[in-house]
This record gives C-alpha cells, sequence and structure tokens, in this order.
C-alpha cells in the first residue's frame, strides 16, 4: 500500500510541477480533455433532451430543438476552445483562448438552465446525468481560465506582444 501511495504522491508531484513550469500548458490539456470528452459523453445529454417533456406546439417538444441548439454550440466553441487554447503565443491570442471558454461556458450554463427548468422535465432523475457532466465540465473550463490568466499574471514579461499600437 506505501508503494502505491509513493506512486501516486510522485504523480501528484510530477503534475503539480508541470502545472507552476506552463500553466497555459495545462490549461489547454484541460480544454482538450474537457471538449473531445463533452463531444464523446454527448449520448447523456441527448438522451436528456429526448426526454424533455412536449410542448403545446407538437409532439416533438419545440423546447427541446431550442435547447439542443445550445447544447450543439456549447460543443462547436467547446471544439474552438481547444484549437484557440493550443495556439496560444501571445497576450492577443491568449485573451482569444479566454474568450472562446467564456463564450463556451455561456452556452452551458444556458443550457443548464433550461434543462434545470423544472417545467421541461417529468422527473430530475430523467436529466440528472446530463446535469452532473456538465457542471464538472463548465468547472474544467472555468479551471482552464484561471490557468490561463495565471499564466499571463507569472509570465507577463517572457510573453511577447504582438499587434500592439
Amino acid at each position: 500500500m506505501k508503494k502505491i501511495m509513493d506512486i501516486i504522491k510522485s504523480i501528484l508531484h510530477r503534475v503539480w510541477e508541470f502545472i507552476k513550469e506552463s500553466p497555459k500548458s495545462f490549461g489547454a490539456l484541460l480544454v482538450g480533455f474537457n471538449g473531445l470528452f463533452q463531444l464523446a459523453i454527448s449520448q447523456q445529454h441527448i438522451l436528456a433532451l429526448v426526454t424533455i417533456r412536449p410542448t403545446l406546439e407538437g409532439t416533438t417538444g419545440i423546447k427541446s430543438e431550442g435547447i439542443g441548439m445550445f447544447f450543439f454550440l456549447f460543443i462547436l466553441f467547446g471544439l474552438v476552445s481547444i484549437f484557440a487554447g493550443t495556439r496560444i503565443v501571445d497576450k492577443n491570442s491568449l485573451f482569444r483562448a479566454v474568450g472562446s471558454n467564456l463564450i463556451t461556458i455561456g452556452f452551458g450554463v444556458y443550457y443548464l438552465l433550461q434543462i434545470t427548468n423544472p417545467s421541461t422535465y417529468i422527473t430530475f432523475g430523467q436529466v440528472q446525468n446530463s446535469v452532473i457532466i456538465m457542471i464538472l465540465g463548465l468547472a474544467l473550463y472555468i479551471l482552464a481560465i484561471i490557468l490561463y490568466l495565471l499564466h499571463l499574471r507569472i509570465y507577463k514579461k517572457d510573453t511577447p506582444v504582438i499587434y500592439e499600437n
């Protein structure tokens, strides 16, 4: 048991050193993992959308189609955030990465608010997995923004500024 704990401690120490050495790289890894994970696990979100109570307009549920559009935009901007996070070379690109993460978070929060609205589902158990996955995903995007801004603060002098007037 002590050997396993030493291995875990060593791994966590290496991760911490990597975060201290390059927070923007770790942030980009988090965004990459999260974006691809959300895309891969989107089946859970789609199942939650399918169970949304139909509105009076029809049996397909106009409301679920609208919420589904915001989920699609969340996934799409999550993939854009991956590319923005891997292309950080100066302050402008860092702010683009932060901006794309903020847009992704905005779509995710709107989706989360709509899916947790009591008038949209019959029982909370139908949307529970989607809500948990979305909260974890939003937390990772927020952590990535914090790491990007930490990189800006730590490496303020080392980061070249291109396009500054």
